[in-house]
């Protein structure tokens, strides 16, 4: 009994005198992508496409992307008629001055944000795609990827996924189903 107290007794003393953290798991690695971290590029990413403030979005475009940043999206190729696979943004620069350039999101929910420590898997809802009375609210998901080490521009690689056909449909393509 006096042995169980005294090894219970040493294990406590180990155990307060040094807290497990981040670094002491191991494997953890040290720049590892944090909640707070990936909330707040979710926000910034949702004040650029809303661009309820155009300078603001300019800010957070420029915050966010880096000069090798990169976006893929076979959504996006099929609305543009490009093929499967095709790059669709090459660079942070022509990513934002080409988003910028292109009407507001008018709504935007997030309806689901998980991360490990490269990257953000980001759920949405647009709402207003091709006008305020457009019929659909589009949902998809942005997976980000995220250079922690980097305190600026971050964001190196995004690929984006939606419903095309309902994107498509807002934006005056006819949608007719193939006869049978």
């Amino acid at each position: 009994m006096k042995f169980l107290i005294t090894s219970l007794l040493a294990a406590a003393t180990l155990t307060s005198a040094s807290p497990v953290t981040r670094q002491t798991i191991e494997g953890f690695p040290p720049n590892c992508l944090s909640y707070a971290r990936a909330q707040y590029i979710i926000e910034r990413e949702i004040a650029y496409l809303r661009k309820a403030d155009l300078a603001d979005a300019r800010a957070a475009g420029e915050e966010l992307f880096a000069a090798d940043f990169v976006q893929y999206g076979d959504s996006i190729n099929s609305l543009r008629g490009d093929p499967v696979g095709t790059l669709v943004e090459p660079d942070g620069a022509t990513y934002v001055n080409n988003t910028l350039s292109s009407p507001p999101i008018r709504g935007i929910n997030s309806l689901a944000m998980i991360h490990n420590c490269t990257h953000i898997f980001w759920q949405w809802q647009f709402i207003g795609i091709g006008g305020p009375t457009a019929p659909n609210t589009i949902k998809g998901f942005t997976l980000l990827t995220v250079d922690n080490t980097r305190a600026e521009k971050p964001v190196v690689e995004q690929y984006v996924e939606f419903n095309s056909l309902a994107w498509a449909q807002n934006i005056g393509y006819t949608i007719e189903p193939p006869a049978e």
